[in-house]
């Protein structure tokens, strides 16, 4: 539905918006009420919206078959249908008893008795439900959850447009709150929009995204396609096109099941209810011949980037690399139909750097008509990572080229240095957006002091990088004024006072310390866990998540560089560890120097790394991942373990002995989630003022006493 329609100034449509509202925020309270993080909610909340749609759709279904006198078979009906479980909420542990031990059953059983058959609709609902959970341990708790979501209307066009903002909302919530889990997995909405008004799907376009994640290009587009005021053909829509909308027109591919169920959530939320979503790993089932027919006419991708790719898995490639950002870009290329429109996101060095980055470049060059690249300002898609990106816009031509031809001729470039927002990780509204200016600009590939264009010979000159270096700045360095530079700097320092206050304001006054219950460390969760016996089975082709030492962030904690390898290559001598552990560098200097992370997005959630981690794993959701991070990453948590060094000088290790005898406070999973969120806010904008202040000193400033004075408070209870 377009936002047209949705915001119609309707009295009764503004009301309804409320109430929406309000039932999200009713349903997230009681989650967080029982301790059930962002991350956590979102996943129930996916689930159980998921369910709530499809047996609208089936009773919709079931409506028009009775009106042709046809018949139609649900596919989960009796008491497996929403309808008839999701009624029973005076009877709360009941409910709850048959969701987790019936219902889970016939979602996830891959017997065709016990489960749903064995056709790709059952796939789908096994690979999904049999990778997400209900969070909800208490049948009341349950109830009151159900029973916020029943008051919601699928097939109402003001509950799924407001649902479907809300629902981003949250989205981008679980991104900006899980160190190390975003990496790929929300893009700046202004962003997508962007992309899209330049590419412009249409009906009868289909659309592809390889790694759909969140579905945020199909969802903009789908609603690109019906709105009249961006896109003057969709006042054209028949009901055919509508029906086509729903089946024949957007396509992607996600490796991750959670994703995947967010993915398809969004895309219900966006009106479109049977997009063609699968889980597959897309650089795995890779291949250079796709047929003609089977390929898309649009294709919008912000692919993974930092990540390795095995070098087995790199010969399905015309171009072997180990970069995930290079192999993604050559899928997009033989996906791409002849007249198709391709947008892609890459970091800097994909247009930049030589050897394979240089040979794709001229391949795209060549065959496809490069013929827009939008630089994007670094730190625009804080607080998941700081990398510099450009999108690349590209169309396939619909002749091959003549031989010794290029197809692309001219490039028109745009230097955006203002999206809208702050680069800092708060990502606060600025003025001074840019983004209008180019796609106003756009359109005619008009010139500016941003914008400018280069020829295909000038490009071959420079090497074929196609980074956007401003021929109209003189110089590289600095040439501002000293006093442009003292009112920099002024600025800036005020914005620092400002988050200083902020963060005064979020500790508050001085408390009196809560003494929380603690026990030992080893009591609470399992340190170093043993493998499961059925890693003895895995295919050897399986794809896992590989963490070397220098892949965790000393500074924030984060996984920054994971690698993907087949599980061959780290069956022996590795670390092993899951979704949601946490990995402690065990060696000197690592430990001393912060090396801790959770383990979070890992490939099939499976991960090994470096034999210098210790791994503690939480015996129960009563402990969180990320409160025994924090705990760890504790400055004098580090400096105890210095003193229960074993080995010799150069070589020396904490012993498991030391994490499983540490005391640590276990507040109640409410309470943790509480301090948890208090410590993000105040940690974020300790990394805006890191930022300010690297603006004014010229390099990286870490404030590690802050920090730290920050989890010490945490920890003693004051906040």
């Amino acid at each position: 539905m377009s936002k047209a329609k949705a915001n119609n100034g309707n009295g009764t449509v503004d009301n309804r918006r409320q109430e929406v509202q309000q039932i999200v925020k009713n349903a997230c309270d009681q989650l967080n009420t029982e301790g059930v993080d962002a991350r956590n909610y979102v996943e129930q909340l996916a689930w159980l919206f998921f369910l709530k749609a499809f047996d609208e759709a089936e009773t919709r279904r079931e409506e028009e078959a009775e009106f042709d006198d046809a018949g139609y078979e649900r596919r989960l009906s009796g008491d497996f249908a929403w309808s008839s479980w999701a009624s029973k909420t005076d009877h709360p542990d009941e409910m709850l008893k048959f969701v987790d031990s019936v219902l889970w059953v016939k979602l996830t059983s891959p017997d065709s008795k016990d489960g749903l058959g064995d056709d790709p609709l059952a796939e789908r609902f096994r690979r999904v439900f049999s990778n997400v959970r209900n969070y909800c341990r208490r049948g009341a708790s349950f109830a009151r959850v159900v029973a916020q979501v029943n008051k919601l209307h699928f097939s109402s066009d003001t509950d799924v447009h407001v649902l479907s903002e809300i629902y981003e909302d949250l989205l981008k919530r679980v991104a900006s709150d899980s160190a190390g889990y975003a990496g790929e997995f929300y893009t700046q909405r202004h962003i997508i929009r962007a992309m899209v008004d330049i590419v412009k799907p249409q009906v009868g376009d289909k659309v592809y995204d390889p790694c759909f994640g969140t579905c945020g290009f199909l969802g903009d587009s789908a609603d690109y396609m019906r709105d009249p005021q961006r896109n003057p053909n969709a006042k054209k829509l028949s009901g055919r096109d509508l029906e086509k909308l729903q089946s024949g027109t957007f396509f992607g591919l996600e490796l991750k099941p959670l994703t995947y169920l967010l993915g398809t959530m969004n895309m219900i939320l966006h009106g479109i209810e049977s997009a063609n979503l699968e889980l597959a790993n897309t650089l795995e089932i890779h291949s250079e011949n796709i047929g003609e027919k089977e390929k898309y006419d649009v294709v919008f991708s912000n692919p993974p980037y930092g990540g390795k790719m095995a070098s087995e898995l790199q010969t399905n490639f015309r171009v072997r690399s180990g970069a995930t950002e290079c192999l993604f870009i050559q899928h997009i290329m033989r996906s791409l139909a002849k007249k198709g429109r391709a947008a892609v996101i890459v970091p800097e060095g994909v247009l930049t750097q030589s050897n394979a980055n240089e040979k794709v470049r001229k391949e795209l060059l060549e065959h496809f008509d490069v013929h827009t690249i939008l630089s994007l300002p670094a730190g625009c898609f804080l607080p998941y990572t700081n990398v510099k990106t450009s999108v690349v816009f590209f169309d396939r031509p619909k002749e091959a080229n003549v031989k010794g031809k290029w197809a692309t001729e001219n490039v028109w470039f745009y230097d955006l240095s203002n999206d809208g927002f702050e680069c800092k990780t708060s990502r606060k509204p600025i003025q001074g957006n840019q983004m209008p200016d180019f796609l106003l600009k756009q359109a005619t590939k008009a010139e500016s002091e941003n914008s400018w264009s280069l020829t295909l010979a000038e490009i071959e000159a420079d090497g074929f990088e196609l980074a956007a270096r401003n021929p109209k700045r003189e110089h590289e360095f600095d040439t501002r004024s000293l006093h442009e530079v003292l009112e920099k700097t002024y600025a800036n320092e005020l914005r620092i006072k400002e988050l200083l206050e902020e963060i005064t304001d979020i500790i508050g006054k001085k408390r009196k310390g809560v003494i929380w219950p603690s026990k030992p460390l080893g009591e609470v969760s399992q340190i170093n866990p043993r493998r499961p016996a059925e890693l003895r089975s895995l295919a050897d082709s399986h794809i896992v998540t590989f963490v070397p030492m220098p892949a965790v962030n000393q500074y924030t904690g984060a996984i920054d560089q994971a690698e993907l390898r087949p599980f061959s290559e780290v069956r022996k001598g590795f670390t092993y560890f899951a979704e949601g552990d946490v990995i402690f560098a065990k060696i000197t200097p690592c430990m001393q120097n912060g090396k801790c992370a959770v383990a979070r997005n890992l490939s099939n959630e499976l991960g090994f790394g470096s034999t210098e981690f210790h791994v503690v794993r939480p015996n129960s959701d009563e402990l969180k991942a990320e409160w025994i991070w924090h705990f760890l990453r504790r400055v004098q948590f580090r400096i105890e373990g210095t003193h229960q060094f074993r080995g010799a000088v150069g070589q020396q290790r904490v012993p498991a002995a030391y994490l499983e005898e540490a005391e640590i406070p276990l507040p109640s999973p409410a309470e943790q989630m509480r301090v948890l969120r208090l410590v993000a806010s105040v940690l974020n904008r300790i990394s805006d003022i890191e930022e300010l202040k690297a603006e004014i000193c010229g390099s990286r400033v870490h404030l590690e006493a802050l920090r730290d004075a920050v989890l010490r408070k945490a920890f003693a209870g004051e906040l």
